[in-house]
């Protein structure tokens, strides 16, 4: 069984559909816990669609290849042995940034996060510094050194990732337009020196494991 993790503005919009014109329907896609937020609503979710996962382990192994989505790395830990963990990781400053100014251009989102931009006025300065904005990458991951996962791929390199990918696991994904692009990302991303150190200095942990992931796909 494959896990892949997608954490938000990491490609995982992209590889998803990479990943579903490949296997199909031996895909289940898992979204909707609400990673990283503290709120007592998203704990709630998050306490049941744990709950519902562990009850229907027998089919989800019996009738899937892959899990993928928005969930953190230990929720599947339940399953049996031999499962292979992947993900995709992006340069700390151009995540939250790129987060930032997808949550501003889709008003309708209601995740919490959605709601500290859009309902509670949260300036990129504010959001940046929100606890739950934080290292939101190893949120996700739940390690220090990445030796749970078989494969990072780096998002600024997706398709020579795609490549170490398919060498990896044995399969044959081919890439594909990138999805949930902004078309103003020059100007959005170009930010004072202020806000990229401030970015910097509230992502330690997310900075350090995107060197790891560098590292490991460079090697």
């Amino acid at each position: 069984m494959i896990i892949s993790i997608h954490i938000r503005k990491c490609a995982g919009t992209t590889f998803r559909k990479s990943l579903a014109n490949y296997f199909g329907e031996r895909v289940l896609f898992d979204y909707g816990d609400e990673v990283g937020s503290t709120w007592p609503s998203s704990l709630k979710k998050r306490q049941q669609s744990l709950a519902n996962a562990k009850k229907n382990k027998n089919p989800t192994q019996s009738n899937f290849d892959v899990i993928h989505g928005h969930f953190y790395r230990d929720k599947y830990d339940f399953l049996d042995p031999g499962k292979r963990y992947i993900t995709f990781l992006r340069d700390p400053v151009s995540r939250t940034l790129s987060n930032y100014f997808y949550l501003k251009r889709n008003l309708e989102r209601e995740n919490p996060d959605a709601l500290i931009v859009n309902k509670l006025g949260f300036s990129l300065r504010e959001y940046i510094q929100h606890p739950d904005c934080r290292n939101l990458q190893s949120q996700y991951l739940k390690t220090n050194t990445l030796a749970e996962f078989e494969f990072v791929g780096i998002t600024e390199e997706y398709n020579s990732s795609i490549d170490k990918l398919n060498a990896t696991l044995g399969i044959d994904l081919t890439t594909s337009d990138a999805e949930n692009v902004n078309d103003k990302a020059a100007k959005d991303y170009d930010v004072t020196p202020d806000i990229f150190n401030l970015i910097q200095k509230c992502n330690p942990e997310d900075l350090r494991l995107y060197e790891l992931a560098l590292n490991r796909l460079h090697k």
